[in-house]
């Protein structure tokens, strides 16, 4: 667990009633494990309050594959199959975010996701080895990462 109580509480606290505080709520930290461990919980916390059915975690290399390979396929089929798997989450937690290259296609469609669970009362928990404001992410993708709250890890 990191060792900022305040953030565990946030990340937490969004995962057992999710839309309840900000959203999206992003955590940064350069300790991997330790973030990963506090997402790992909050996806647990979630399907315990929930279920599973309506909770999704996954690194972000995991959707930038699905995307990727959606764009090879040259497909809009796919991407929409990508979407249609979040339609009814409650709650969706990415770590790694970082990972997205700024300004190429797979990254659009993932913020472009996120929007969307946004916009469809989808709590968002994102996880970043740095503070959103230092990415390369376009401005419109910064704007997104920091209209919810913003929580240091260590």
């Amino acid at each position: 667990m990191p060792k900022n109580e305040e953030t565990s509480e946030a990340v937490l606290a969004a995962a057992e009633t999710p839309l309840q505080g900000p959203n999206p709520l992003v955590i940064y930290g350069r300790n991997e494990k330790e973030r990963a461990e506090l997402l790992s919980l909050a996806a647990k916390v979630a399907t315990e309050a929930y279920s599973p059915e309506v909770v999704e975690y996954a690194d972000i290399d995991e959707l930038k594959d699905d995307y990727t390979m959606a764009l090879l396929k040259g497909s809009g089929e796919h991407v929409e199959r990508i979407e249609k798997r979040f339609e009814a989450t409650l709650v969706a937690i990415f770590d790694n975010v970082q990972l997205l290259q700024p300004s190429n296609d797979v990254a659009k469609l993932v913020f472009q996701l996120f929007w969307e669970l946004s916009e469809n009362d989808c709590q968002i928990i994102l996880g970043l080895d740095t503070a959103p404001e230092f990415t390369y992410f376009p401005r419109a993708h910064k704007f997104f990462l920091m209209q919810g709250a913003v929580f240091k890890t260590d």
